[in-house]
C-alpha cells in the first residue's frame, strides 16, 4: 500500500482510537518548549514517508501502528514542515526513546488543554492546528477506525466480520446476465474485508447472494444473487440501493455494468491472494 502524502522535511504519526483520544509524547526536558506533542521525525537514507513516520512513531512513543489515513495539509514547526499520518496501534509497544519522558492517550479537550502549556509558539499553534484537522478526519471516519480496531484485515469474510446495514426500502432490481467459471466462483465466496481505509468495499457471500457495502458507513449497495451453473455461478439479478443519502447513483445501466466489473475484480483479487 501506497499512501500519497504531501512532501515535507519530517514525516510523523498520529495515534488515535475509536473513543475519541489521541497519543501525546512529552518531550524529555520539554525540549525547545514542547511540553506535550505528536511524535515525528525526518527521512532517513532513501526511506519512503510512510517507513519515516512508522521509525518515529515506534522510536518516540513506543507504538507499532498502522497507517490508516493521511492527515490533509502540511504544518510549519520552527524548522521542519511537518505532514502526518493518520495511525492506530497494533497493540503492541515497547519502550520510547530517552528523547521521551512520558506519553499518554488524552481527548480532545485534554489534549488542547495539555498542547497549550508548550511554550514555543510556533509549534503551539502548529500542534493546535494538528489536533483540529485529526478531530475532523474522525468526525468523519470513526465507523471505519472502529471497524479497523475491531477486526483488521482476516481471511473469509462474513457478516459479523464488518459494520453492516440491512437493504433500505428503496431499492431496484436490476436482471443481470454473466457467468464465471468455478474458479472465479470459489473466490467470490471468500468475499473481501479491507485491509486498508481507502478500500471503500466490504462484501460477504451467503446463500447464492453477494452482498456489498459500502467500508465507511456499513450501507448495503448491492444484493447481487447467483444460480449454480456448470460448476461456477450466473449471476441473474441484483437490488441496488437507491436511497438518495446512502447510494446518490441512479443510473441503472451504469449500475449493472459497475457490479459485472466490481463481481470479476473481486474473483481476480482473491484468486492472485492464493497464488502469493
Amino acid at each position: 500500500m501506497t499512501w500519497v502524502i504531501p512532501e515535507a522535511t519530517a514525516y510523523g504519526g498520529i495515534l488515535l482510537n475509536s473513543g475519541g483520544q489521541v497519543l501525546l509524547r512529552e518531550p524529555a526536558n520539554h525540549y525547545d518548549g514542547y511540553v506535550w506533542t505528536f511524535a515525528k521525525t525526518r527521512p532517513q537514507g532513501d526511506e519512503k514517508p510512510e517507513q519515516t513516520a512508522r521509525r518515529g512513531v515506534r522510536g518516540e512513543v513506543g507504538h507499532d501502528a498502522k497507517v490508516i489515513g493521511v492527515l490533509p495539509g502540511v504544518y510549519r514547526g520552527g524548522t521542519t514542515t511537518n505532514a502526518y499520518f493518520l495511525m492506530i496501534s497494533d497493540h503492541g509497544h515497547g519502550s520510547a526513546s530517552q528523547e521521551t519522558q512520558s506519553i499518554r492517550w488524552a481527548s480532545y479537550e485534554e489534549a488542547r488543554v495539555l498542547i497549550k502549556m508548550t511554550t514555543n509558539h510556533v509549534g503551539r499553534q502548529r500542534d493546535l492546528q494538528i489536533l483540529e484537522a485529526t478531530q475532523r478526519w474522525l468526525e468523519v471516519n470513526y465507523k471505519g477506525v472502529i471497524a479497523f480496531e475491531q477486526r483488521g484485515s482476516s481471511g473469509w469474510a462474513i457478516k459479523g466480520d464488518w459494520m453492516t446495514e440491512e437493504m433500505p426500502d428503496r431499492f431496484v432490481t436490476l436482471p443481470l446476465d454473466f457467468y464465471l467459471g468455478p474458479k472465479d466462483a470459489e473466490a467470490i465466496r471468500k468475499g473481501y474485508i479491507p485491509s486498508a481505509m481507502e478500500e471503500k468495499w466490504f462484501s460477504y457471500f451467503v446463500d447464492n447472494k453477494l452482498y456489498q457495502h459500502r467500508s465507511w458507513t456499513g450501507f448495503l449497495i448491492d444484493r447481487i444473487s447467483f444460480v449454480e451453473e456448470r460448476g461456477g455461478l450466473r449471476a441473474v439479478q441484483a437490488d441496488v440501493n437507491r436511497q438518495r443519502e446512502q447510494y446518490s447513483q441512479t443510473d441503472d445501466a451504469e449500475d449493472v455494468a459497475r457490479i459485472e466489473l466490481m463481481v470479476r475484480e473481486l474473483a481476480v483479487q482473491n484468486r492472485s491472494f492464493d497464488t502469493d
